[in-house]
């Protein structure tokens, strides 16, 4: 069977996923700077008799559509154009960190208490030789799912690599605690392993599976 490079033709559902999130992040943003712009003209519009140099018009009208780009930059989250992109490699270290959230203020009096997120951080060398860090989530079951010298594919929108099944070590050559490595189906799209049948879906998203034996890893 020829091995495929894309999103294989039967994950359909994954396709659509990517493809409208980047649709509704870029639409939202439009929208967003368009709202500013008309915000711009209504002001304008509503206060004809102001001299020039207390109307958006000008430099002052260029730095409230520099504001708004910026803000809306963040508010969309526009970076996962760029983080979310191909990228295969293979992975050089592979370590964990976490992002901390606080519940309550830090000036508090009282305790307080904190609530924080696992994440695998991969350092990943693509064939040209130039590295790449992602960062993901660490989703439970798969702390050992990523491990230097292995071989990821990620697609472009969903955050998610997906590992060469050819190099895992099989169960009865795992001689060290480091090759007890997390075996099931990653979920691209959420991250969660699922240990059943690729015909159904991801027990936590929904979305199909994606055979890793149908990717095209070099």
């Amino acid at each position: 069977m020829a091995m495929k490079r894309g999103i294989p033709p039967k994950n359909r559902d994954l396709r659509r996923y990517a493809a409208r999130n980047r649709l509704l992040r870029m639409g939202g943003y439009l929208l967003w700077l368009t709202a500013f712009w008309l915000g711009a003209r209504g002001y304008n519009a509503s206060h004809q008799t102001y001299p020039p140099e207390q109307q958006i018009v000008g430099w002052r009208l260029l730095l409230w559509m520099v504001g708004s780009a910026v803000t809306g930059f963040f508010l969309f989250r526009l970076w996962r154009f760029i983080t979310q992109r191909p990228l295969e490699g293979r992975i050089e270290a592979a370590g964990l960190s976490r992002s901390y959230s606080s519940s309550a203020d830090p000036g508090a009096a009282s305790s307080v208490s904190y609530d924080f997120r696992m994440n695998t951080c991969l350092i990943i060398r693509n064939k040209r030789g130039k590295r790449h860090r992602i960062r993901v989530e660490q989703k439970q079951g798969f702390y050992l799912y990523y491990y230097p010298g292995n071989y990821v594919r990620r697609f472009a929108g969903l955050p998610y690599p997906l590992r060469d099944p050819r190099q895992i070590p099989k169960a009865e050559d795992r001689k060290s605690n480091h090759d007890d490595l997390s075996d099931g189906y990653l979920c691209i799209a959420c991250g969660s392993l699922n240990n059943h049948s690729l015909a159904e879906p991801c027990g936590r998203c929904g979305h199909s599976l994606v055979d890793p034996a149908e990717i095209s890893f070099d």
